[in-house]
């Protein structure tokens, strides 16, 4: 019989966080740390389109990242089904972004139609933001701004001529 105490099943190990108490300790004492930390991608555009409740509506979700990654689901009635990567360059992603900002995308309501009464039947189209700073997400319904209506189409055409890779 053992005196270890019992690990609980499907736990992953154990991983350590270094206080900021720690990380003084080690610097005070000279030992080295690393000079530069990786972050993760930031998403700073998205566009995800869902089904509608009748007819054969196009649903999946586009991702645009920071560092140029692009990740791409698709759900249905559409050509790619599943999860998908790409990349774009970094003028492609600010050119979309400076887009946003000029059509006026970071001021918009955030649903649309803004009366409040909405038809459920036709297609919804949610689209994010993160321009330097500033956010924005946005419901389209229906009855959305024009220039919403030609920034998602925009968004739409460049995600077709992009090389996609299938991912698990």
């Amino acid at each position: 019989m053992s005196c270890a105490p019992k690990r609980a099943k499907n736990l992953p190990p154990a991983v350590f966080v270094p206080t900021l108490d720690f990380m003084r300790m080690n610097i005070e004492e000279g030992l080295n740390l690393p000079d530069t930390v990786i972050a993760p991608p930031i998403s700073v555009l998205s566009m995800e389109r869902k089904p509608c409740l009748i007819g054969k509506c196009p649903a999946y979700k586009i991702e645009f990242y920071d560092n140029g990654l692009v990740l791409y689901e698709g759900k249905s009635y559409v050509d790619r089904q599943g999860k998908y990567q790409a990349e774009v360059t970094s003028e492609t992603l600010e050119t979309l972004l400076l887009m946003a900002k000029n059509i006026g995308y970071l001021e918009y309501e955030n649903v649309y139609p803004t009366s409040g009464k909405i038809i459920y039947e036709v297609p919804l189209t949610i689209t994010f933001v993160r321009y330097y700073g500033e956010i924005n997400y946005v419901e389209n319904h229906h009855n959305a701004p024009v220039p919403l209506i030609r920034f998602e189409e925009h968004i739409e055409q460049l995600i077709e001529n992009l090389e996609w890779k299938q991912i698990k």
